[in-house]
């Protein structure tokens, strides 16, 4: 029975993860939480989660959507009907043709300087880490950046001191 199962799993990491002349090829919904890739391409409606250590590329593509958690990404590519999530992480540049989210901290878009259509993208991620990165031909393809700002944990500690205070004056207000 454990041979049957170890099989059936391998069976299942090989067809979600199909290695492709330097390319992993993903396409079922796949989380990668260690390894250098030289290139990853997510395809269909696949979605990724990436915490792994580095990647030369990673390109979604179709509708597929994606987190980058962390670790190191030369590239990011973004299709057109792609839908990505930077969470965190050092990412040197990116192509998107879609929507990126960004989670973090001041972060700020502004032209690069390296060509009319890219930008400069740089503030801090959620854990507090300084990134910056250009988006190229941002302009041009009319890609979408959403900033979700996170707030800082002194400023989620003072919000919670808030409540619990408040809590307790109206218990003092009940008890008297």
């Amino acid at each position: 029975m454990k041979k049957i199962i170890i099989f059936a799993t391998v069976f299942v990491l090989l067809t979600a993860l199909k290695v492709n002349a330097g390319f992993t090829d993903i396409i079922e919904d796949t989380n990668i939480y260690s390894g250098s890739y030289d290139a990853i391409r997510v395809f269909d409606s696949a979605n990724l989660d990436f915490y792994g250590d580095s990647v030369g590329l990673l390109d979604f593509r179709d509708t597929s959507t994606g987190s980058f958690h962390g670790g190191t990404a030369e590239q990011i590519d973004v299709a057109t009907s792609a839908v990505v999530h930077l969470w965190g992480g050092q990412i040197y540049s990116m192509y998107s043709y879609n929507i990126v989210h960004l989670y973090g901290q001041g972060i700020t878009i502004e032209p690069s300087g390296t060509g009319t259509y890219d930008r400069y993208i740089h503030g801090l991620w959620g854990d507090g880490t300084p990134f910056d990165f250009v988006a190229y031909r941002a302009v041009l393809f009319n890609s979408q950046f959403v900033i979700h700002e996170i707030p800082e944990p002194s400023t989620i500690s003072l919000l919670l001191f808030g409540i619990l205070g408040v809590k307790k004056l109206r218990r003092q207000k009940k008890s008297a």
